[in-house]
């Protein structure tokens, strides 16, 4: 081969290589990019479900406060108006109260549904006296007689009264059962989220998985600080942040304190450039640890 033809060939090898390589950079970059974007992503879609959730919460629960708060005030007018000569206007108010009232117990206090409704009326009795006249017997005109009859107006007020405290007890559990059925529904978002991380780490998005290991961990983190009133110190607390502060507060113990540090640790090496790449292995120890967390500390 002459002279030319061999510098010829050389070129173009060499141009195919710089050419492979080049590729190669470019598809590393691309797929280092797209883990990235993918992280970053997840982490603010959950960032804004959280928040879309919490604002839902408090929005629902003012809401339904205020709406057992007129029923009790609703009551309180009604049972204190004088009604023998109009009770046809009581009868339609008080059954409109009484049917929004009943779905509230039903709803928030179901154990004393039966209580509720037997003040109401009495579907099983023998004769008409004092223990059995209700409420139902007053609307509809009914006197007794039994025994040299009673003041069947008090007999209502009382009746009614016992309504009231009932449905002032469903206001009163109010904040503990939403408080349970937002446990609930955080703990199955979790679960959901931790699915997500765990679908990252099998298809080797490694960073990303971290990442959005670190969200599940700073939402359950924002969610127990809310629920015991615990105030935190950083303005955008960070695992580490939430973590000295609900130890200080008492919820958990030191050792717990040393395994959330050393999970932060790894979420960081996630997120951040260190001075080495988070393993296989310390991501699957943060998902593992993320689930016991969530599950333990509350």
């Amino acid at each position: 081969m002459s002279a030319k033809k061999r510098a010829s060939a050389q070129k173009q090898t060499s141009a195919k290589k710089s050419s492979t390589a080049k590729k190669q950079t470019f598809a590393k970059k691309s797929s280092t990019a797209k883990k990235s974007t993918t992280a970053k992503k997840q982490t603010t879609n959950n960032v804004q479900v959280e928040k879309v959730v919490l604002e839902i919460d408090v929005n629902k629960e003012n809401k339904i406060s205020e709406d057992i708060g007129k029923l009790i005030k609703q009551g309180i007018e009604l049972i204190n108006t004088e009604n023998d000569n109009n009770l046809a206007s009581l009868n339609f108010e008080y059954e409109k109260w009484y049917t929004k009232s009943l779905v509230v117990v039903q709803q928030i206090i179901p154990e004393r549904l039966t209580d509720f409704k037997n003040l109401y009326k009495c579907d099983k009795r023998k004769n008409l006296q004092l223990t059995t006249y209700r409420i139902y017997d007053y609307l509809q005109g009914i006197m007794c007689t039994y025994g040299g009859g009673f003041d069947s107006l008090s007999r209502f007020r009382r009746l009614f009264s016992n309504q009231l405290s009932i449905l002032t007890t469903a206001l009163d559990n109010l904040d503990s059962i939403l408080r349970d059925i937002k446990g609930v529904l955080k703990a199955e978002m979790h679960d959901s989220e931790l699915e997500a991380a765990k679908k990252l780490r099998k298809n080797n998005y490694i960073r990303s998985a971290g990442v959005l290991c670190g969200v599940i961990l700073e939402g359950h983190f924002k969610s127990i600080a809310m629920r015991r009133k615990i105030k935190i110190t950083q303005r955008n607390p960070t695992i580490s942040g939430y973590n000295d502060d609900l130890r200080n507060a008492g919820v958990y113990d030191i050792p717990q304190w040393r395994k959330i540090s050393y999970l932060a640790d790894i979420r960081n090496l996630c997120g951040h450039k260190k001075e080495r790449e988070p393993t296989d292995e310390d991501v699957d120890e943060l998902i593992i640890g993320t689930e016991k967390v969530i599950k333990e500390v509350f």
